[in-house]
Protein backbone atom coordinates (compact mmCIF):
# COMPACT_ATOMS: atom_id res chain seq x y z
CA UNK A 1 0.00 0.00 0.00
CA UNK A 2 1.27 3.48 -0.84
CA UNK A 3 1.38 5.96 2.04
CA UNK A 4 -0.69 8.98 0.99
CA UNK A 5 0.25 11.15 3.97
CA UNK A 6 1.96 14.46 3.37
CA UNK A 7 5.72 14.55 3.93
CA UNK A 8 7.58 16.67 6.45
CA UNK A 9 11.08 17.30 5.15
CA UNK A 10 13.57 18.33 7.83
CA UNK A 11 16.90 19.69 6.63
CA UNK A 12 19.74 21.13 8.67
CA UNK A 13 22.82 20.44 10.76
CA UNK A 14 23.44 18.04 13.66
CA UNK A 15 20.51 19.40 15.67
CA UNK A 16 18.19 18.28 12.88
CA UNK A 17 20.09 15.05 12.26
CA UNK A 18 19.41 13.95 15.84
CA UNK A 19 22.80 13.63 17.46
CA UNK A 20 21.36 11.83 20.49
CA UNK A 21 20.75 8.16 19.78
CA UNK A 22 18.62 7.64 22.89
CA UNK A 23 15.77 9.94 21.87
CA UNK A 24 13.97 10.54 18.64
CA UNK A 25 14.83 13.88 17.09
CA UNK A 26 12.40 16.79 17.00
CA UNK A 27 11.46 16.26 13.36
CA UNK A 28 10.20 12.73 14.01
CA UNK A 29 8.13 13.92 16.97
CA UNK A 30 6.67 16.83 14.96
CA UNK A 31 5.82 14.61 11.99
CA UNK A 32 4.04 12.19 14.30
CA UNK A 33 1.98 15.01 15.85
CA UNK A 34 1.06 16.33 12.39
CA UNK A 35 0.37 12.82 11.03
CA UNK A 36 3.03 13.22 8.35
CA UNK A 37 5.78 11.02 7.01
CA UNK A 38 9.17 12.29 8.23
CA UNK A 39 12.05 12.63 5.79
CA UNK A 40 15.06 13.81 7.78
CA UNK A 41 18.09 14.73 5.70
CA UNK A 42 19.92 16.61 8.44
CA UNK A 43 23.67 16.06 8.51
CA UNK A 44 26.22 16.71 11.23
CA UNK A 45 28.54 19.65 10.44
CA UNK A 46 26.48 20.75 7.43
CA UNK A 47 27.08 24.37 6.47
CA UNK A 48 24.61 26.83 4.96
CA UNK A 49 25.55 26.06 1.35
CA UNK A 50 25.16 22.31 1.85
CA UNK A 51 21.84 22.77 3.67
CA UNK A 52 20.51 24.98 0.86
CA UNK A 53 21.66 22.48 -1.77
CA UNK A 54 19.91 19.66 0.12
CA UNK A 55 16.70 21.70 0.31
CA UNK A 56 16.67 22.18 -3.45
CA UNK A 57 17.43 18.49 -4.11
CA UNK A 58 14.67 17.24 -1.81
CA UNK A 59 11.98 19.67 -2.97
CA UNK A 60 12.65 18.78 -6.60
CA UNK A 61 12.73 15.00 -6.04
CA UNK A 62 9.89 14.47 -3.51
CA UNK A 63 6.16 14.44 -4.13
CA UNK A 64 3.30 15.13 -1.74
CA UNK A 65 5.30 17.60 0.41
CA UNK A 66 3.34 19.12 3.27
CA UNK A 67 6.06 21.03 5.13
CA UNK A 68 9.78 21.84 4.73
CA UNK A 69 11.74 22.92 7.79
Amino acid sequence: MIDSRKKLIAIGCSFTAGASYRRRCWSTNLAQKLDMECINVGKCAAGNKEIFSNIVDEVVSQKNIGLVI
